[in-house]
């Protein structure tokens, strides 16, 4: 670290630096006019500091910068943002391959190869999946759904055109595990039991949007009931069930959740 990094740029550390700094014969008592001005100069320049230090984070470390900061930082990693491509999601796909080393043809650079391209928001890799030299990449929207022919096709071109010679590829679309949810709630006073209907549909397909495709990560009863609990409207939860039952739901390798219908009924 160089020795700028470590200096003290405090009001008073600035002001004793600059104190140091002046030819002996200069009058360094309070209240003369050397003084004077070295206090105004110590205290200007260490407000401008710390209003450089404030706005670090914002605009140059990749956990916060946004728009076009985001944009210039991604430049470091050699990447770009793709047509459409929110801040978090182009973040994330960026944190995804630091952490995750490419090399040639491996597991992470198949999932890299797809999230490159639009509206693809995740991807799975399986490895020898029908013998060796066999790969097979499994592909999910960027809206969390199941991805059309035309985004399945336009990942395969350009896996195609990336890819090692001599591996044979297989793209596929995630499957979606349908979710089915009823559930018995008491409401808020003076709160509409529709809106208090849809309010639950959404604050459960956020949850299933944020598990998935994570892996070893099911979907939690609990964490539904969490969801259901806390949705403008509810005042308790009398009961509620996931696809008929009271437990938790696992996913298999390609899989994801996909909200089918919630079924809210008023206590009465």
């Amino acid at each position: 670290m160089s020795d700028t990094a470590e200096m003290d740029f405090s009001y008073a550390e600035i002001l004793s630096r600059m104190k140091g700094a002046l030819k002996d014969e200069v009058n360094k008592l309070e209240g003369g006019f050397c003084m004077d001005n070295l206090q105004a100069v110590a205290e200007e320049m260490a407000r401008l500091v710390q209003m450089e230090i404030s706005t670090i984070p914002d605009h140059v470390l990749l956990d916060t910068a946004e728009g076009e900061y985001l944009d210039r930082k991604a430049l470091d990693y050699n990447e770009t943002r793709l047509e459409g491509e929110t801040d978090d999601a182009f973040r994330a796909r960026i944190f995804q391959k630091i952490q995750n080393p490419l090399t040639s043809g491996n597991k992470n650079h198949y999932i890299y190869w797809a999230k490159s391209v639009p509206n693809i928001g995740d991807a799975k890799c399986i490895p020898c999946w029908n013998g060796p030299g066999t790969v097979k990449v499994i592909v999910i929207s960027a809206q969390k759904d199941v991805p059309g022919e035309e985004d399945l096709q336009a990942v395969r071109e350009y896996i195609e055109e990336n890819r090692p010679v001599g591996a044979a590829v297989t793209v596929a679309a995630a499957s979606p595990v349908l979710i089915n949810i009823d559930v018995v709630i008491s409401m808020e006073s003076g709160f509409g039991f529709e809106a208090a209907k849809t309010s639950i549909g959404q604050y459960i397909q956020e949850y299933l949007n944020e598990i998935a495709f994570q892996e070893d990560t099911p979907l939690s009863y609990f964490r539904i009931g969490d969801r259901i609990f806390n949705a403008p409207g509810v005042k308790d939860i009398v009961s509620y069930t996931i696809n008929g039952g009271t437990s938790s739901i696992q996913a298999q390798v390609g899989e994801f959740f996909k909200l089918q219908e919630v079924t809210v009924h008023e206590a009465e």
